[in-house]
């Protein structure tokens, strides 16, 4: 569809112990917008019980089986829409994030062209140590509240996945998503720090971590904020094909892809450099320029083997993050050698592998 003609939804996802009525101030007074009357409110809901019943047959969901809910919402009642924006409260915004990562990691990337902005409210990125005693005692057991500890490991990774693959997405057919973050200038449940975590900015709202998405009027400024990116998405162009962008590329470019484990095994061999030719021609005085370089091949090669290479879905990765802790290796005894050397032999360099 072109400029003008988009068929946009707006889906909500609510947080912890909460509902979908929770979104029914915002849904308000969007429906009764007229210039967003082509917008249609959706609402995802899921199960979040602050009691637990004696059911052995049942459990309570935990991120993983909630992002994949929110993948069947998606594909099956938004299907009708050609372009999504999806507003997270809360908890609601790490089931997005993990919903995003697993797509990507699941090679699923291209399946999320549809969607053209994640709007998070009083998101807990870094977690929330508020009440924190209390909620461990009074929910041990329950695996969506464990999963707001300060720096949870698991929300960690997800969101390390969602910036650098979709907030930053880069190479052929990319297209990234914007993500507008707000925290609630009056939320002590989540402060400021943690509703930024790892995104590059947050503005701040008036109002606590409930009342953040309460708008009583159109000038409420979160229902100001929602409105300006919802026009924002509907003024937006359609990005090109990815099939017909890559089909107008060279065989070796059109191989390349932005999702999955492939795109981090692309950025780690750019940092790769041709470190053959960097040691025929390195002099003492440049130590320090290459040692930075080879600090950066160090820093991407762990960053890629932190989790465990068996578990990588594209071999690439691995190969890849192995091959720049290699060079790293080789050139670090290099340049040691240069160092107490009298003078710098070329040749006896000429063996080494080049990228």
């Amino acid at each position: 569809m072109g400029v003008g003609t988009t068929n946009l939804g707006v889906v909500f996802i609510h947080g912890l112990f909460s509902s979908e009525k929770a979104w029914d101030p915002l849904a308000r007074l969007l429906e009764s917008d007229e210039e967003l009357t082509s917008v249609t409110v959706r609402r995802f809901g899921y199960a979040s019980p602050r009691l637990r019943r004696f059911r052995p047959d049942r459990r309570t969901a935990d991120y993983n089986d909630l992002a994949d809910r929110l993948k069947a919402f998606l594909h099956y009642e938004a299907a009708g829409h050609d372009r999504l924006v999806l507003v997270a409260h809360s908890q609601g915004g790490l089931i997005v994030q993990r919903y995003l990562a697993r797509m990507i990691n699941s090679g699923q990337g291209q399946q999320l062209t549809k969607i053209r902005g994640v709007m998070l409210l009083a998101c807990l990125n870094d977690g929330s140590d508020f009440m924190l005693p209390l909620r461990s005692a009074g929910w041990p057991g329950h695996p969506q509240v464990r999963a707001l500890t300060p720096l949870n490991p698991d929300v960690k990774d997800a969101q390390r996945t969602v910036l650098d693959q979709i907030v930053y997405a880069k190479g052929v057919g990319a297209s990234p998503i914007p993500f507008w973050v707000f925290g609630g200038s009056e939320d002590k449940v989540v402060v400021r720090a943690s509703a930024q975590g790892v995104f590059p900015r947050v503005f701040m709202l008036p109002g606590d971590h409930s009342s953040i998405i309460k708008p009583k009027t159109h000038r409420d400024p979160v229902y100001v904020a929602l409105r300006t990116h919802l026009l924002e998405v509907e003024e937006q162009a359609d990005p090109p094909d990815p099939a017909t962008a890559a089909s107008n590329l060279s065989p070796s470019a059109a191989q390349v892809t932005p999702w999955g484990d492939s795109a981090k095994a692309a950025r780690i061999l750019d940092v790769l450099p041709p470190y053959a030719d960097w040691i025929k021609t390195l002099r003492t005085q440049d130590f320090f320029v290459v040692s930075g370089r080879v600090n950066r091949l160090l820093h991407e090669a762990a960053d890629a083997l932190s989790n465990d290479p068996l578990q990588f879905i594209d071999p690439a990765l691995r190969d890849a993050a192995t091959g720049c802790s290699r060079a790293a290796t080789d050139l670090s005894e290099a340049m040691i050698n240069l160092l107490f050397a009298d003078r710098v032999d070329a040749t006896a360099y000429e063996d080494l592998p080049a990228r």
